[in-house]
C-alpha cells in the first residue's frame, strides 16, 4: 500500500497546537514498522522546503495584525489621567507578551532542533523519494495548457507535476491520498476524488486509490482505532490550505511599483526570514525603500513598495500587474 501526503497536509503542522504532534509521531511508528510505503515526490519535498518559512512569516504576521491594541487612541486631554496611565501600562505588558509568544514560536518552529524539524526530516528520510523527468514536465503543461484537474487558478504546475508522477510511478499498488486541496476533489462529493482524475487512475491501474481530508483520520482508518483524538483531527480539518492564506508577503496594499517580478518577491520574502537582506537586490528592485521608525513601539523596520505580473490580476482576474507595500520589522 501506498500513501501520498498533499505539501499542505505538512505545512499545516506549523500552524496547529502540540497536540498534533502525536498524528506525525504515529506516522514515523507506521513507516518504520513498514505498514505503508510514503510516497514523496521532489515537488512536494521541495515546495515544502520553499514554503515552511512562508508559513511561519504568516502566522507572525496574524499575532500582530489581529492585535488590536495597537490602534488604541487616548485623547490628548485624557493622557495624563490615572486611568490612561494604566491602560498604556497594561498595553506595554500585552505587547511584551506577545513578543514573548513570536520568539517561542520561532524557536518550536525555526529551529532545527525543534521538535517539528525533527519529524518531518525523519517522515521525509523514511519516505520513497520520486525524482521528476522531462517526460512528467511535458506531461504537466499539457494538462494544464488542456485545462484538465488537478490544478489553480495561477500559472503553477506544481499539481499537475505531483499528478503525472503518480501516475507514471505508482499505480502498481492501492494509494491513498491525503489533502484537502480543492484540485482533488469532487465537486459533488468532497470526501471523494475528483472524478476527471479517478478515471485517470482507473484506466492505468486496477489497484484501489482513495482521497483523505487529514492524516489524523487517515491513520485511524487504517489502523481501525482511535488512535488520533477527535481534537487533533477536528483542528487538522478546520485549517485553510496554505494556498488560501494571504500572499507570501504578509503586509500589502495598493502602493508605488516596481519592475519586479514574482521570483523576486518570493526570494526577497525567503531572504527575510533567513534573517538576510542584500542591498543590491532591493537597490535594483525597489521603487522606494527606507528604514523607518514604528511611532508605538520605537522599533525600526523596512518599508518598500514592489509590483510583479502574474499575468491576471488577484481581485478581477482580468488585468495585468500587481502592487503591494511591504513592512518588516
Amino acid at each position: 500500500m501506498q500513501v501520498l501526503i498533499d505539501t499542505n497536509i505538512y505545512l499545516n503542522f506549523y500552524r496547529m497546537s502540540d497536540d498534533s504532534l502525536k498524528t506525525l509521531s504515529e506516522l514515523i511508528k507506521l513507516l518504520e514498522n513498514e505498514k505503508f510505503v510514503l510516497i514523496l515526490p521532489t515537488q512536494i519535498r521541495d515546495e515544502f522546503n520553499r514554503r515552511k518559512y512562508d508559513v511561519v512569516n504568516t502566522e507572525i504576521s496574524n499575532i500582530y495584525n489581529t492585535n488590536k491594541f495597537n490602534s488604541i487612541s487616548i485623547p490628548v486631554l485624557m493622557r495624563n489621567s490615572s486611568k490612561a496611565k494604566i491602560v498604556n501600562s497594561n498595553l506595554k505588558t500585552i505587547k511584551k507578551l506577545l513578543e514573548n509568544i513570536v520568539d517561542e514560536y520561532r524557536k518550536r518552529t525555526i529551529s532545527p532542533n525543534s521538535q517539528i524539524n525533527k519529524f518531518i526530516n525523519k517522515i521525509f528520510k523514511l519516505a520513497k523519494i520520486i525524482e521528476e523527468n522531462e517526460s512528467i514536465f511535458k506531461k504537466a503543461k499539457r494538462r494544464k495548457i488542456r485545462g484538465n484537474p488537478p490544478q489553480k487558478n495561477d500559472d503553477s504546475i506544481g499539481d499537475a507535476i505531483v499528478w503525472e508522477t503518480i501516475l507514471e510511478n505508482c499505480v502498481n499498488d492501492d494509494l491513498n491520498i491525503i489533502s484537502k486541496d480543492s484540485d482533488y476533489c469532487n465537486c459533488l462529493n468532497s470526501g471523494n476524488l475528483n472524478a476527471f482524475l479517478d478515471d485517470e487512475w482507473n484506466n492505468k491501474s486496477k489497484c484501489k486509490i482513495k482521497l483523505y481530508k487529514s492524516l489524523g483520520s487517515y491513520i485511524n482508518s487504517f489502523e481501525n482505532k482511535k488512535i488520533i483524538s477527535e481534537k487533533s483531527i477536528i483542528e487538522e480539518k478546520s485549517l485553510n490550505n496554505v494556498n488560501n492564506l494571504p500572499f507570501s508577503i504578509p503586509s500589502q496594499s495598493v502602493a508605488l511599483s516596481s519592475d519586479w517580478n514574482k521570483e523576486a518577491a518570493f526570494d526577497l520574502n525567503k531572504a527575510f526570514s533567513q534573517n538576510v537582506w542584500v542591498d543590491n537586490a532591493a537597490a535594483n528592485g525597489s521603487s522606494n525603500y527606507i528604514w523607518k521608525q514604528c511611532e508605538m513601539c520605537g522599533k525600526n523596520y523596512l518599508s518598500f513598495s514592489y509590483m510583479f505580473d502574474d499575468g491576471k490580476c488577484n481581485s478581477c482576474r482580468n488585468q495585468k500587474g500587481f502592487s503591494g507595500t511591504y513592512k518588516w520589522e
